[in-house]
């Protein structure tokens, strides 16, 4: 009972903290959304010899830092 409380009164504060957050984080999924766009154009402009030399030390490194 007082379990199934608690849980409620967080769950409140959470979504209040997420009104009065929203504009902010939906301005920094903005800018992320942006950044990531502007890195994709970067890497495909970069040229292809570069690229390759990079990722080959360490190929599964690379990828996954690319993915994140």
């Amino acid at each position: 009972m007082a379990h199934g409380l608690t849980q409620r009164f967080q769950q409140q504060t959470s979504d209040e903290k997420r009104g009065k957050n929203a504009a902010k984080n939906k301005a920094k999924r903005e800018r992320t959304k942006k950044r990531k766009a502007d890195e994709k154009a970067a890497a495909a402009a970069a040229p292809a010899p570069a690229e390759k030399s990079k990722s080959t030390p360490f190929p599964r490194c690379h990828s996954q830092n690319s993915r994140s």
